[in-house]
């Protein structure tokens, strides 16, 4: 089997099990949610309104990206919100799960945006996009770079597809590739989880044999990534050396994530967002993970946009 169709495969099954309720993981909990977008962007809007939305709104105020491009938008939905926010005109969609495609047409037609959505089930890397290039406003990626197998590549492509004046917005985990965590981070992550008391070391999750607690944090292997999706966080080390590289001038806020994205994670279930014992606990834990991105420069994520020069 192909790359394009295991990732394909793996996505078409994901998307039909995940379970999008359960706040488990760091991106569900609202505590965890508010102090990553505080940090990109402050606001006292509700907290299910995306970094990328609010600052694009903040920072490009009454503009409108008519033509918009995204890549790996698996359903769609962030990029649908951006249309009903007013932010984007329309958006032209790379996905290769027909059935997340499926999902995301149906979505636009019962929001009433089908002609503002347009799917293609392809792999843009093997297209011809001569005819598209210089065409979008934006260009846009939510938690999705990680997945290219080159990032260079996926970069220079952005940077083709821009308009002059056109925008390359990231939200994205851009930490090492395949998760090869370094020493001193695995070190720190689990000084801090072995502080805590047992009520909040609970694994609640079905993934207790893939994120085992104490004494250590999880570090999987290579080949469990190839042997289920190949493309997750394939080069993700790669994303801020080549944004540096390729985009001068570019706007980089390190989100961090050793905390939240691996020491505590699958924890969050532990902490009671309307408890105030635990959102106090949770919000000291925060505040060490930015410590740490600020004093040694390691982060899991990052918010970057840069603005391709009009000349």
């Amino acid at each position: 089997m192909t790359n394009v169709a295991k990732i394909s495969d793996y996505w078409d099954n994901r998307e039909n099990t995940f379970d999008k309720n359960a706040k488990r993981y760091w991106y569900q909990h609202p505590v965890v949610l508010k102090h990553y977008r505080d940090l990109v962007v402050k606001s006292q809007e509700a907290i299910t309104k995306k970094p990328i939305n609010l600052y694009l709104q903040a920072n490009y105020p009454n503009r409108v990206f008519e033509n918009a491009l995204s890549i790996g938008c698996g359903s769609a939905h962030k990029e649908m919100q951006m249309v009903l926010d007013g932010i984007v005109g329309k958006f032209d969609l790379y996905e290769l799960s027909g059935n997340v495609i499926k999902a995301g047409e149906s979505t636009a037609d019962n929001m009433g945006i089908r002609d503002k959505i347009q799917f293609y089930k392809e792999d843009i890397f093997s297209t011809d996009t001569s005819a598209s290039e210089g065409q979008y406003d934006l260009v846009h990626w939510d938690n999705a770079l990680h997945h290219m197998f080159s990032v260079k590549d996926a970069i220079r492509l952005s940077r083709r597809m821009l308009k002059p004046g056109g925008v390359l917005v990231i939200d994205d985990y851009v930490g090492p590739s395949y998760m090869q965590v370094s020493e001193e981070v695995y070190k720190f992550a689990d000084s801090v989880r072995s502080l805590l008391e047992e009520k909040y070391l609970k694994n609640n999750t079905a993934d207790k044999d893939k994120f085992p607690l104490l004494p250590k944090s999880p570090r999987i292997p290579v080949q469990a990534f190839l042997d289920t999706d190949p493309s997750e966080m394939a080069d993700a080390g790669n994303i801020l050396p080549e944004i540096y590289q390729q985009c001068t001038g570019a706007r980089v806020i390190k989100t961090g994530g050793v905390l939240y994205f691996l020491g505590l994670r699958p924890l969050f279930g532990n902490f009671d967002e309307n408890n105030e014992r635990d959102v106090a606990r949770l919000k000291s834990l925060l505040s060490l993970d930015e410590w740490f991105t600020n004093e040694t420069g390691q982060t899991f994520h990052a918010f970057i946009c840069w603005d391709k020069p009009a000349g």
